[in-house]
């Protein structure tokens, strides 16, 4: 790419916030950022924790490890994310971690033949293996999958989850952007489509107001949409609660609430 893809700009916000943001909203743990040894990355909120990684120059494992190990024993699944997955949809994320199944070490999407070892489900029993295959010369991914006990998830099967169906039934989810050529393609495509609404007081409850407008950013959706009121004191998309923050992703689909 010619710049570290962490730091892209992706409509008013950059690869690596959206990434993380929208991870967030589809685990119940942390979200770690690993970063290369003193890579500077965009000021991210302090939720959000970064680690570097456990030996320079030694690959994609040795930022799995070092998330894993910081990870640590508040999840025993987690997901990893490439930061240049523009297009990740939270459901993916969901169904990925689901098929992650008793037995399993590893939980690999496969489209086209590929395996997205960057966009997978690992278990901390992954950990010492990795850690092990470190300390000698096999540190690609795919000596990791030979090594342990690996799920590989097929289109069929993904598509099979009908959230993940509704959501991204073409699985632009695994899009990775290897070059400018792709990074610049993925920005032209259409904003997402969201619909902000305005909603009334506890005693008055339902829409006072919805608007439906193309943004990435959360921001830019209350901007777009012009329903931004001094007295708001929430916001919550799909239902769920979200942080009141300008850069906060969306994806298609999305319902902002503000009250």
């Amino acid at each position: 790419m010619g710049v570290p893809k962490a730091s892209l700009e992706w409509h008013g916000s950059t690869l690596v916030r959206r990434i993380a943001g929208l991870v967030e909203r589809a685990v119940d743990g942390p979200v770690v950022v690993v970063r290369a040894v003193d890579q500077a990355l965009p000021v991210l909120p302090s939720r959000f924790e970064v680690v570097e990684d456990i030996e320079p120059d030694a690959g994609p494992m040795a930022g799995i490890v070092a998330g894993l190990l910081a990870v640590g024993a508040r999840a025993q699944t987690s997901f990893v994310a490439a930061t240049d997955l523009a297009l990740i949809r939270p459901a993916l994320v969901r169904a990925v971690v689901e098929s992650l199944t008793d037995g399993y070490d590893l939980s690999v999407p496969e489209t086209g033949k590929r395996l997205h070892l960057l966009a997978a489900a690992y278990s901390a029993r992954v950990i010492p293996v990795a850690q092990s295959m470190l300390a000698g010369s096999d540190r690609r991914l795919s000596d990791l999958v030979a090594t342990c006990s690996t799920r590989i998830v097929g289109e069929a099967e993904l598509l099979a989850d009908a959230r993940l169906a509704a959501d991204d039934p073409k699985l632009m989810s695994l899009t990775n952007l290897n070059d400018v050529d792709a990074y610049r393609t993925a920005v032209d495509l259409p904003l997402p489509l969201v619909t902000v609404c305005r909603v009334g007081p506890p005693d008055r409850p339902g829409n006072v107001a919805r608007s439906d407008v193309r943004a990435a950013t959360l921001g830019a959706a209350i901007r777009e949409a012009a329903l931004f009121s001094a007295g708001m004191s929430f916001v919550r998309i799909n239902g769920a609660p979200a942080p009141l923050e300008d850069d906060e992703p969306l994806v298609d689909g999305d319902v902002v609430e503000l009250g």
